[in-house]
C-alpha cells in the first residue's frame, strides 16, 4: 500500500488486508461480510453483496478517494483503521492501524 496522499490526489487507495495471519484473497473473499475502512474522518465499506463503496480485486481492497476528499485531509500523519465482520458476525478490528501522511498541495484547484 501507497504510505502518502498529496491533498488533491483522485486515485483508489489499494489495500491489502491480512486476517488470522493469512491474505485475503478471491478464495478466502467470502469469509467477509463487511470491512470499514476509516481514513481520519473519511469512512467507506467493502460489503459482500456489491453495496459498499470499497471494492476488491486483484487481491487488493480498492479504497476510492476524490481530489475533494483528499483535499479536506489535513497534512501530516493520518491513520487508517479497519474492522472486518465476519459472516458468523464476529467484528474483528485489525492489530495494527497502518499510518499513511498527507503531503501538502500548493494548488487547490481540483482538475
Amino acid at each position: 500500500m501507497k504510505n502518502w496522499i498529496k491533498q488533491g490526489d483522485a486515485y483508489d487507495l489499494e489495500i491489502d488486508l491480512t486476517l488470522e495471519g493469512a491474505p485475503v484473497t478471491d478464495s478466502n473473499l467470502s469469509l467477509i461480510q463487511t470491512a470499514e475502512f476509516c481514513l481520519g474522518d473519511l469512512r467507506q465499506e467493502y460489503k459482500s453483496d456489491g453495496t459498499g463503496t470499497v471494492t476488491f480485486s486483484g487481491g487488493k481492497f480498492r479504497f476510492p478517494l476524490s481530489q475533494s476528499q483528499t483535499f479536506a485531509l489535513r497534512e501530516g500523519p493520518v491513520m487508517l483503521d479497519i474492522r472486518v465482520k465476519d459472516v458468523s458476525g464476529a467484528v474483528h478490528g485489525l492489530e495494527n492501524m497502518i499510518q499513511v501522511t498527507i503531503r501538502d498541495a500548493i494548488s487547490r484547484r481540483e482538475l
